[in-house]
């Protein structure tokens, strides 16, 4: 068997050597020239730099490299505060990117130094630089929701959250301020989602959204809409009972939980639901109004004029409350039954009762067309049989021709 003399194989192993000294001196050579842009103060030039060395093998996995990219970001932050300072214009979007750069960077430093290193190098000093920058990273959701760039808002509000659920955070380092902080972005992403339609996403951070008492019914009725756009009715009609527990003067939880009701013909509960809210709150008109609205669904046409009547003494211009007497007076004239003999008493006493209710009908359903004059589906039909059995021969030619 042939072997390589020991001084060939000496010399292999020399090269061999040679070539990764000579590697090592190739890739420190873009470190230091990004060091030299940095203290020129050329930042924007180093970050161009910087992402070019992302793409080299070696030079990817060094923490340094994303230090650098830390160092040119603050730079930059530094500039804008500058700027700031003397009250010249800065591109407030632009430094915005920049500070989630200068996370983006110091993660993936650190990141990278828990894999190489035991003693992490840069660890402590961009705990420090990154809490300084969580003001401006809490602002950067509200600042593009209050511009309605909801895309922006939702995007920033996103990255926030990856960034403080970042290994680089401990129970030790997290900032003070964080619980409020994230009730803030949270409330952004919700309110960006639903602008965006993007309902699933509403309920990402809607927990912590919540916590924000001052906006509590407006997230609840949002996540409502939310969950309803979804087509799940019943998680809607959980979040409704929510938020009319935490809001019992709220009418939209109302209306919404009753119509639920109604859906699944649960008529009694809603009624026994809106006499409890009513004894916390006998004036309230969206009550008398829901009372109303549902004793008419359930026929009880007699019980609905009086919590009709109810409403106009409280509000005498209520546009419902005439519609659902006009109609309960229909309701009830069209339950009389006459029998076929037009000349017996009973006839007659039924005709003239049913003729009362026509007319009673008449006097609420007109004012309603007139308050609602665009509304000729609700009032044309009833107007429509009101002035046929009243024998009203143009009123009735009107209506009829409203309706064709």
């Amino acid at each position: 068997m042939l072997t390589a003399p020991p001084h060939f194989l000496m010399r292999r192993l020399c090269l061999l050597i040679a070539a990764f000294l000579c590697l090592c001196v190739t890739a420190q050579k873009p470190l230091k020239n990004i060091a030299a842009l940095l203290k020129g103060g050329k930042a924007q030039e180093a970050l161009t730099a910087i992402e070019q060395c992302t793409h080299d093998t070696l030079l990817r996995e060094k923490p340094v490299l994303y230090q650098y990219g830390v160092q040119a970001c603050q730079q930059l932050c530094d500039k804008a505060n500058e700027r700031l300072y003397l009250k010249q214009k800065i591109d407030t979007t632009q430094l915005f990117s920049t500070i989630y750069g200068l996370y983006e960077y110091a993660l993936r430093t650190d990141s990278l130094e828990r894999h190489t290193s035991r003693k992490p190098k840069y660890h402590k000093t961009n705990i420090e630089l990154l809490t300084s920058h969580y003001p401006n990273l809490r602002a950067a959701s509200a600042y593009f929701l209050q511009r309605k760039d909801y895309a922006a808002a939702q995007h920033y509000a996103n990255r926030y959250f990856a960034f403080i659920q970042d290994s680089i955070w401990d129970s030790n380092t997290m900032p003070a301020a964080l619980e409020k902080d994230q009730t803030l972005v949270a409330r952004c992403h919700l309110l960006s989602s639903m602008q965006l339609r993007d309902y699933a996403s509403t309920f990402l951070y809607a927990d912590l959204a919540l916590r924000d008492t001052a906006s509590h019914s407006l997230l609840t009725q949002q996540l409502v809409i939310a969950a309803d756009n979804m087509g799940d009715s019943l998680r809607a009609y959980h979040i409704a009972q929510d938020g009319l527990a935490a809001h019992p003067d709220n009418s939209f939880f109302y209306r919404h939980i009753t119509r639920y009701m109604l859906r699944h013909d649960a008529v009694q509960e809603a009624l026994m639901l809106t006499d409890s809210l009513l004894s916390l709150d006998s004036l309230s008109i969206s009550l008398h109004e829901g009372k109303a609205a549902l004793l008419f669904h359930h026929e009880d046409y007699d019980d609905c004029i009086a919590a009709a009547n109810t409403l106009l003494r409280l509000t005498p211009a209520h546009v419902r409350a005439h519609y659902l007497i006009g109609a309960s007076y229909c309701r009830k004239a069209q339950n009389i039954n006459l029998p076929d003999n037009i000349k017996s008493r009973a006839y007659k006493n039924g005709h003239k009762q049913r003729q009362t209710l026509y007319e009673k009908a008449r006097t609420h359903m007109e004012t309603f067309r007139q308050l609602s004059p665009d509304k000729i589906s609700a009032w044309g039909p009833y107007l429509y049989t009101i002035y046929l059995h009243l024998n009203m021969g143009k009123e009735f030619e009107e209506i009829n021709h409203l309706i064709e």
